[in-house]
This record gives structure tokens, sequence and C-alpha cells, in this order.
């Protein structure tokens, strides 16, 4: 898969790719797609399906079509990743309840055409998340499921009752088990990445611990225990049903249905190439997992077939010795975006 560089625009803050469409925000905090400005003061951006969307200031969505036409508007903030058989859930305020506690109010809203059906009768606490019917709550210490109608607790599940803490993190050996990352639910399972190396699965309907995976046998790293390099550096190829973890010069696959992880260390053939995965938000399509590299300031992308690196760019530095690093990476496989921490976004397009 070859690439070639089409534009660099400075003074980004932020961007994102869909389909060959790209939007992105400037330090102005002015928010371009497909290079026409949108002229609403808004806070945050987001492409669903074939339609462009950013939230305003006044907590409302708008939604815009392929040419940056505004098609219209809701006046709630619409949370994709909630939306369900043409309904989703939203919050209207947030307030502190009689504990002090920071807590949100929760409403169901039809998606298409766009109505409020009902006030759910209850709160919640932090983010969530929606499986069909119920809300998935995670935080740092708890995971826990609740029906969307009442609110009523299905199950709960404190980390600290899960077993065999190896402590083996290497950034704070001693500490209990935290969430890193909620990776997502597959074969029935909630996969849930943990600290000190640890990927753990729950069985949707009771909250029981199906899967603790930690170990990699016949896998030795000078510098890493032997288990799961970086477990929130761990996606879900739901496609072809399996987990997909990438960093540095590993690269893993785990199988939901056993939980049986296997591991490739590219150590030798990265470093000869002097590249490996510094981001652990690397871009998986179906064919490769695309990628930035920290050592020499690289982009490249890494053929999921032949588990070889078949095209990369390397950044020239600024003309005084020096090249920011880069802070994100997003696309598919006809146009990449690189945004670097000095605030330049190089763009990719597939090279024909």
């Amino acid at each position: 898969m070859l690439f070639k560089q089409v534009n660099i625009i400075d003074e980004i803050n932020d961007f994102c790719i869909s389909k060959k469409n790209i939007a992105f925000e400037d330090s102005n905090s002015q928010i371009y797609f497909n290079g026409n400005l949108i002229e609403n003061e808004n806070s945050g951006f987001f492409f669903y399906e074939d339609s462009f969307c950013c939230y305003t200031n006044e907590n409302t969505t708008e939604f815009f079509d392929i040419n940056g036409k505004a098609i219209y508007n809701m006046d709630i903030v619409f949370k994709p990743t909630t939306l369900y058989e043409n309904n989703f859930i939203s919050s209207k305020n947030i307030f502190k309840n009689e504990n002090g506690r920071w807590v949100s109010d929760l409403f169901k809203f039809q998606f298409e055409p766009f109505e409020e059906l009902e006030k759910l009768n209850y709160t919640i606490e932090g983010s969530f998340h929606r499986i069909n019917d119920f809300l998935l709550q995670i935080n740092t210490k708890q995971v826990q499921l609740n029906f969307v109608k009442n609110g009523c607790e299905i199950w709960r599940l404190d980390l600290q009752s899960i077993p065999n803490n190896p402590h083996d993190d290497n950034y704070d050996k001693q500490a209990d088990w935290e969430v890193k990352k909620f990776i997502g639910v597959l074969e029935n399972k909630i996969w849930v990445a943990l600290n000190h190396h640890t990927i753990i699965a729950l069985d949707i309907e009771n909250g029981e611990l199906v899967h603790q995976i930690h170990d990699i046998p016949n896998f030795n790293s000078g510098w890493l225990p032997s288990a799961i390099p970086l477990s929130e550096a761990t996606v879900l190829d739901e496609k072809n049903n399996k987990l997909i973890g990438f960093i540095w010069e590993f690269y893993w696959e785990i199988n939901p249905q056993n939980g049986e992880i296997t591991l490739l260390d590219f150590t030798n053939e990265f470093l000869a190439q002097k590249i490996r995965n510094d981001l652990a938000n690397f871009v998986l399509t179906d064919t490769h997992i695309y990628f930035a590299s920290h050592h020499d300031i690289k982009v490249a992308s890494f053929n999921r077939q032949s588990k070889q690196i078949d095209w990369f760019h390397e950044f020239k530095d600024d003309g005084i010795g020096y090249q920011s690093r880069i802070s994100k990476i997003d696309g598919d496989n006809e146009k990449l975006g690189v945004l670097t921490q000095g605030k330049v976004l190089y763009i990719f397009e597939k090279d024909s």
C-alpha cells in the first residue's frame, strides 16, 4: 500500500478522516470540512455514516452533507455510540446530587425523525456505553451494567475482587487493578484493558469473569514481562471476530471464543528499518495497520496478511535538526492524516 503526500497544513489542533473526507480544527478553533469553513461556533466534530457532524456551543448537533451544506440540527448532543434500533441516549444537564457528586440526567430520543421520546427516571455518574438495551458504566475501579429503561442494576464487578494481580506494570508495580480502556463487546463478552499487562472478558449477562489474559508463553523481552506488552493498545476486529493488538515491535491476536493469545515479535525486522509503533491509537483496516513511529519520525503501513511493512514515510526535520513527534494518526486505505505535536497536519493519499 503506497501513499503520496498531498498537503501540509500548519496550526491545526485536531482532525478526523472518513471515506476520503477530512475535517480539522485550526488554532483559532475554526472547523473546516473538505476545505469549507463551518461558520457556526462549535465545540467538537465527528463523522457519522455519510454525514459530518458538529457539536455547537449551545449543546446541539448540526449535520452536514458531503458538500458541507447544513442538513438539519438536533437540539441535543447526539451520541452515536448509544444508537440502537433508531433511538439513542443523551443528557441535557449535569448537576450535583444530594451526596455532592456530579451526575447527568438521561433522555431517550428517536433518531429519525428526531424526537424526544422520554426522560429516564434516574441519573448516571460519569461516562457510559450502550449495549443494546443496557447501559455499561466503567470507571477506574469497577464495571457495572444497568437496564436502559429503569436504571436497575443487573450486575456490578469490583475490580479488586479479581484474583492474581501480577503487580508487574512498568509504570506502577504496586498499583491495584485499574481500567485503562473499554475495548468493546465480542462473543457476548465485555472486553476491558487493565493495568499490569492484563485484559479481562466479562459475561455480559451476569458479569462473571470469563477470561483473564496476561501470560504469553515463550515471549521474552529485556524490558517487558512475558505478558501483553500494552493492554490498551488492543482493538476489536469485528469482521474477523478477533482482538488485535499492536505497539512498539509487537503484534498480537486474541481469540474471543477461548481467550487464547498469539504474539509475534518483530524487534529484529523493525530495528533494521529504524521503525516501531509508538501510539496505542493506531488505524486498523481490513488489510493494514497504519501507525506512527517516534524513532526518526515516520508513518508506516503494516500489511496484516504478509506481516511486513510495505510503505513508510520519513519526515524531514524543520531545518534546525528537530521534528515534532506525531501525536495522532487517522484515516483509511485511501487517505491518511498525521498530526504532529507542533500542530502540523500532513495529508497522504493512496498512490495509484
